[in-house]
């Protein structure tokens, strides 16, 4: 069976190469098109992720643009490769809740359904996501163990990623929410130096992801530089000064 690929119909396109595969940028629409390798590509290569990459067509998305959409089939599993990706939900009202922040080198979209639960928006301009053919990798995996391994490794990381999640909302008060958001960016951040942690999405993503108002954020953000548990380096940047103390929730009084 061929490869499916993802290829842009609309006119203002630009794609570009890199390893292991093609940037597309300002996606909307697609057509599906069969480009078969010229041989296995067990045979090429043998790590798991050289495998994927064989296959992938990477995307770059505008801020706000679904990566997918609640409903669309499943056909497919991502993994950021440059900017960020948020989760949501839809409420009864048409708001969307945050359940979850994607960083660059994070997988997403595993279900064990036909369709899609939630929907995926790019956080940044720019963000680069690759897509990868869900049902030619498990057919894969079923003969290859170490893809199958990695497969495997890689959804119990995003599951992981919203245990995380759920013990940030299981704390007490703002001050410890947002303190254990600052750790949690900080150890999935790539390349991170001195602390400094990148914040991609805006204070009122936060403030949604957290379950809290964005004025509360500011304020839980502001008493931890207060109190030297963290700087203020930009409007999407901070930088960690004291770890043990913002592990500590900067032990401020509410």
């Amino acid at each position: 069976m061929g490869i499916a690929r993802r290829e842009l119909v609309a006119s203002d396109v630009e794609t570009r190469q890199v390893p292991s595969m093609t940037i597309t940028r300002q996606s909307t629409h697609y057509r599906t098109s069969s480009n078969p390798p010229p041989y296995p590509i067990q045979d090429r290569c043998h790590d798991p992720l050289e495998i994927m990459e064989s296959l992938a067509a990477a995307t770059s998305w505008r801020r706000g643009r679904q990566i997918y959409g609640r409903g669309d089939p499943a056909e497919h599993w991502y993994r950021v490769v440059s900017g960020a990706a948020r989760k949501c939900a839809l409420k009864a009202d048409g708001r969307c809740q945050i359940l979850e922040i994607m960083l660059p080198g994070d997988f997403f979209g595993f279900t064990a359904h036909n369709q899609h639960m939630f929907c995926v928006e790019a956080v940044v301009d720019g963000t680069i996501a690759a897509c990868y053919p869900r049902r030619r990798l498990e057919r894969m995996a079923d003969t290859d163990p170490e893809l199958a391994h990695f497969i495997r490794d890689s959804a119990f990381d995003a599951m992981s990623r919203m245990q995380t999640r759920m013990l940030t909302l299981g704390q007490m008060s703002a001050r410890e929410k947002v303190s254990s958001f600052v750790l949690e960016m900080a150890d999935r951040s790539p390349g991170r130096t001195a602390g400094a942690v990148d914040l991609p999405m805006s204070r009122y993503d936060i403030a949604d992801y957290l379950a809290l108002s964005v004025e509360t954020v500011s304020r839980a953000l502001t008493r931890l530089r207060h109190h030297g548990a963290i700087a203020i380096a930009g409007k999407h940047r901070v930088r960690i000064i004291d770890r043990n103390a913002l592990s500590e929730g900067a032990d401020v009084a509410e």
